[in-house]
């Protein structure tokens, strides 16, 4: 009998710690939770999760998904107090810098430094780092010297000066040709990455939520003020720079129909 694969996941942000499973939100994590879903049902490989802990998201591990094992980096008191003293220091040296990504800079340190003990007392056939340019550092601290990828979900801004470990890796899986484009260009932090090393991986749809059934129109065209013969363009996400939301509103400018209206739907 054939022994399963090791394979380990590890995601970790900087933007609020989100877990896996997907209990407080977040785009990746919500993906990763797919993934997890459809191990546990056919236990395609060994896989392990590293998440940041949380109380719902360890007790929605234990009964959705007992084939797969969950590994939980545990924030204390002081590690929590430490990401509000460096995101309030960031926001007093740096006012009208993008603060997301140092809401959880503390926790995140601290999940780089036990994943790569992690990587150096036990084996795994492939790591998956999920999206976040500074997990690097758990592969360069460990000296890990097996196969790992990096599964990238926007563009790349940093290399967090390990550009040896982003040049070893195996592959990169990109959610878009767009961001295919960006690493394969020799101005990207972590570029130009090969061809042969890039393959496309879109994000999945959960189709159990968005599928198409009947709706009462006139309810919602009343509600937001839509008029019978109008085309609707739906924005839904963060109201951010990185969002785009900014060239939504410009392109309006350009389109030459009167008969339209954009509806943004913003999550807090």
């Amino acid at each position: 009998m054939q022994t399963q694969k090791k394979v380990l996941i590890l995601i970790a942000d900087s933007n609020g710690a989100y877990p896996v499973p997907a209990v407080k939100g977040g785009a990746v994590t919500t993906l990763i939770e797919h993934l997890v879903k459809e191990n546990n049902d056919k236990q395609l490989v060994d896989l392990t999760i590293m998440s940041v802990y949380d109380k719902q998201a360890e007790s929605s591990a234990l009964d959705k998904y007992p084939n797969v094992r969950f590994i939980w980096v545990k924030r204390s008191t002081l590690i929590k107090a430490l990401d509000g003293i460096v995101m309030n220091a960031v926001k007093t040296l740096f006012p009208g810098k993008k603060l997301l990504s140092y809401m959880s800079i503390t926790t995140l340190l601290c999940y780089i430094w036990q994943a790569s003990r992690l990587l150096k007392r036990e084996f795994f056939d492939k790591v998956i780092l999920q999206n976040n340019m500074p997990l690097a550092w758990v592969i360069k601290l460990s000296n890990y010297k097996g196969e790992y990828f990096y599964h990238l979900h926007n563009t790349p801004r940093t290399n967090a000066k390990c550009l040896p470990v982003f040049n070893r890796c195996k592959a990169y899986l990109c959610v878009s040709k767009s961001v295919e484009n960006e690493i394969s260009n020799p101005t990207n932090p972590i570029g130009p990455v090969p061809q042969n090393k890039i393959r496309i991986l879109y994000n999945c749809i959960d189709t159990n939520l968005f599928r198409e059934k009947e709706i009462n129109r006139k309810i919602w065209q009343d509600r937001f003020g839509i008029k019978e013969n109008e085309r609707i363009i739906i924005y839904v996400g963060r109201l951010s720079e990185e969002k785009g939301i900014d060239q939504l509103l410009l392109s309006l400018d350009y389109i030459k129909t009167k008969n339209l209206k954009l509806l943004i739907v913003a999550i807090a």
